[in-house]
């Protein structure tokens, strides 16, 4: 997961985004959690 977290004008903006890892491709592909974090 990537996290943003910018400071503009004395307001801050979070996001946040999941990225497609092989990992993650892999357990998508099995349904379930394949790898220990």
């Amino acid at each position: 997961m990537i996290h943003g977290l910018r400071i503009k004008d004395g307001k801050a903006t979070y996001v946040s985004r999941f990225v497609r890892t092989s990992r993650l491709k892999q357990e998508e592909f099995f349904g379930r959690a394949k790898f220990m974090k």
